[in-house]
């Protein structure tokens, strides 16, 4: 959605603004137009939650206005060389920082609005002290002066998403604690459902069509009649029963014929068709089953069907056939689906031409293998560190052991190992490596920069400037042998040194 994100990085917007801009967005949503007002059949509430919450994922403006706000900030502890840092500091803090100093009366709105996402800049940062080890945090070996770093993002750097929902999961607890609101047992247990309906391989507006459904935001008849008093319950195609929207895809006399028709047979869901939710939540089971995802995916567009028929005999006056229905249910799963794999077969295509190219850039290069294990992991005790390392061709070259006190965690012992590993590497002169661990927890953090631990963040940072001192360095995992080389090493390391 379109928003003024640049006006909300430099100032705090008027709470009636916001509620004025959620107000737009909300009759935009509902397709309001010509001044002619529709009926909302959701809260705005419910859709500014995020998506796996059970909302749309639209943004609340203020805590979106303080995220952006809190960036600023950010900037300001981060990078003091700015000239935006250096004017600010000058005028609004010369001896402090922004995260304490004193906010006078006589100062301009910008500053203002900066220092209302004080509080919230102020509980995720984290001082990192780089000259020396306090509370067990490693040393950089890499010369990194003293920096902040954010507990709210996995890789330490703040960002507008990640404090955003934070804000947001804060505001929802004080509501909670607030005010006790009992919930229904299937708003408890329905987190899963969002997930699932959000990753499904289906077509963007079926989705919106099961969100509706299940937030029971379908405009059928009887939910009409009990926002307005102005609508006919009664089915239009049947002419017998309240339109629900249970009556609309499972009890009126087309729906039936329509689900009989069908490719699929969901027998055993038939007793649930009371409940939509209840069949939903049933349907998704079916998920872990051979071809279960291409049934549900089938499925959904079976009711995007129905629903198609259900508005052209209710706004046209049109009849469709049940056999007309599958007919375009089918057609449309069946061309969304080839799409799909088609788009799948060039992804894997385009993966492989990459591959087949570093491999032929390997077989050129002198690229130079090195194992790096570790022994134990025993707090305040010695660890062993064995490195092996060989050529293209598997052709040993050099061999070293190491001793280093254990911190009794196996990721941060084999992140040091492999950073002592760069280090030794780089006084050698290669400049074309491979660096290969047997943990994968640690080849994950490192090849996605993935941690929230502000202990791995130093090691991590040391290993990142490392690697860029070589031509090219990548890394790994090492095969699960018993006898690997560096496995030994890493023994005899702890017996010898």
């Amino acid at each position: 959605m379109a928003m003024p994100t640049y006006a909300m990085s430099c100032f705090k917007l008027p709470v009636k603004l916001c509620k004025d801009i959620h107000a737009i967005m909300a009759r935009f949503w509902w397709r309001e137009e010509n001044g002619k007002r529709k009926v909302h059949w959701c809260s705005w509430k419910k859709m500014a939650k995020g998506k796996h919450s059970g909302g749309l994922g639209f943004k609340d403006l203020q805590g979106f206005n303080k995220a952006l706000l809190g960036k600023q900030i950010w900037r300001l502890l981060t990078c003091p060389n700015l000239l935006m840092s250096k004017v600010m500091k000058a005028k609004y803090y010369p001896h402090g920082s922004p995260l304490s100093c004193e906010v006078k009366g006589n100062s301009s709105w910008i500053w203002k609005s900066m220092m209302g996402a004080r509080e919230e800049a102020r509980r995720g940062a984290r001082k990192k002290i780089e000259a020396g080890q306090i509370l067990k945090i490693p040393i950089s070996l890499t010369g990194r002066p003293d920096c902040y770093f954010w507990s709210h993002s996995e890789n330490g750097q703040y960002t507008v998403k990640s404090a955003y929902e934070t804000i947001t999961r804060e505001k929802k607890l004080l509501e909670l604690n607030g005010k006790v609101k009992g919930e229904t047992s299937w708003e408890g247990r329905s987190g899963k459902v969002w997930k699932q309906l959000w990753k499904m391989k289906i077509k963007h507006k079926q989705k919106l069509l099961v969100w509706k459904i299940l937030h029971q935001a379908l405009p059928c008849r009887e939910a009409h009649h009990k926002r307005t008093g102005k609508c006919d319950i009664i089915c239009k195609i049947c002419g017998k029963n309240s339109e629900t929207v249970e009556h609309i895809f499972f009890h009126c006399k087309q729906a039936q014929m329509i689900w009989r028709m069908a490719p699929l047979q969901w027998d055993g869901l038939k007793e649930h068709t009371a409940d939509f939710r209840r069949w939903w939540t049933m349907l998704m089971e079916v998920q872990t089953q051979k071809e279960g995802r291409e049934h549900i995916n089938l499925t959904v567009d079976i009711l995007w069907q129905i629903w198609k028929a259900r508005n052209a005999a209710e706004f046209d006056g049109k009849d469709t056939h049940p056999m007309e229905v599958i007919r375009k249910a089918i057609k449309d799963w069946e061309k969304y689906h080839q799409s799909q794999q088609i788009q799948h077969q060039l992804s894997i295509s385009e993966t492989e031409t990459v591959q087949d190219e570093e491999e032929r850039m390997g077989e050129n290069d002198y690229l130079l293998n090195m194992s790096v294990e570790v022994g134990q992991h025993v707090e305040g005790q010695n660890m062993g560190i064995g490195v092996a390392t060989q050529n293209n061709w598997n052709q040993k070259c050099e061999t070293w052991i190491l001793n280093e006190r254990s911190t009794g965690s196996a990721v941060q012992d084999n992140l040091l190992a492999i950073k002592l590993a760069l280090y030794k590497l780089k006084e050698k002169g290669w400049q074309h490596i491979k660096i290969r661990t047997p943990c994968i927890q640690v080849l994950n953090i490192i090849r996605y920069q993935a941690f929230s631990n502000l202990k791995l963040a130093t090691h991590l940072e040391d290993i990142k400037d490392l690697c860029s001192m070589f031509r090219k360095c990548s890394f790994d995992r090492l095969p699960g042998d018993k006898d690997r080389l560096g496995a030994k090493l890493s023994r005899l390391a702890i017996l010898l040194l």
